[in-house]
């Protein structure tokens, strides 16, 4: 998790972001690793995107050690920790790598300055909070 916090505090022009690596057990979602991955969105400034072949690399290096690509993780530069239209549809494209891609991390600012994570699933509504234990 500290991870993340860093690559959030150190975002100046464009949303960081990575990919979630770890384990399923049980119902459980295990996050062993984040790697932080190149912003590859044409507006990186207010939205994120992951080129394939990044995704690929993180899999493929995960799988040598038993891990498997569980969802992916980025940080808002402006406003709150909340998911929005864009990281709703990526949570439901997600699901083309798999049943265990299916966790969003979301990074952005809580009342104050200090920055605020939640995570997040695809639900029928949209996306859906879910404790985030570290």
């Amino acid at each position: 998790m500290q991870g993340l916090l860093r690559a959030q505090s150190a975002a100046e022009t464009a949303e960081p972001c990575g990919v979630l690596v770890g384990r399923m057990e049980g119902q459980a979602v295990r996050i062993g690793e984040t790697p932080a991955t190149p912003n590859a969105h044409p507006s990186p400034e207010r939205a994120f995107r992951i080129a394939p072949q990044d995704i690929l690399k993180v899999a493929r290096a995960g799988r040598e050690r038993g891990l498997t690509v569980l969802g992916f993780w980025h940080g808002h530069l402006k406003g709150p920790a909340h998911p929005g239209e864009a990281d709703a549809e990526g949570l439901a494209a997600a699901e083309a790598l798999g049943p265990s891609a299916r966790v969003l991390i979301v990074m952005g600012r809580g009342a104050g300055r200090a920055p605020v994570v939640r995570a997040y699933v695809r639900g029928e509504e949209g996306p859906r909070e879910i404790p985030l234990a570290t």
